[in-house]
């Protein structure tokens, strides 16, 4: 059985690798949009990830007051999780559902965050 910080590396190449492809389309999908929206597209992603910092910082706070070490090895997860998360619900309101999208978007992280999980571990 594999170590817990390996396990958490590997759930943290994930959501990195989440985050950047949805990066990617969250940027073009702005780019797509009038300019005058792009600020405005800005700000409402900003706002989108104020719930999952929050959530980083109350982790932080109860491993802190708990003296949980281990609460805090979560954070490494969870920060790539919550710019995941915020930049899929973002991307959510700009482009209108499509499955096979979300298909090629899931296989492309997958693929990424293998490279990066065997590369830590060659």
């Amino acid at each position: 059985m594999p170590a817990p910080s390996l396990i958490l590396m590997a759930l943290s190449n994930l959501c990195w690798a989440y985050a950047l492809i949805l990066g990617v389309d969250w940027l073009r999908a702005v780019g797509r949009r009038d300019r005058r929206e792009h600020i405005g597209c800005f700000v409402d992603l900003m706002g989108i990830f104020v719930p999952g910092i929050i959530l980083i910082y109350g982790v932080l706070f109860v491993g802190t007051v708990l003296n949980a070490g281990w609460l805090s090895a979560l954070v490494i997860v969870l920060f790539p999780a919550a710019i995941a998360a915020g930049l899929h619900l973002e991307l959510a309101r700009l482009v209108p559902a499509d499955r096979r999208r979300d298909n090629r978007r899931m296989a492309i992280t997958v693929g990424i965050a293998t490279a990066m999980t065997l590369s830590h571990w060659a």
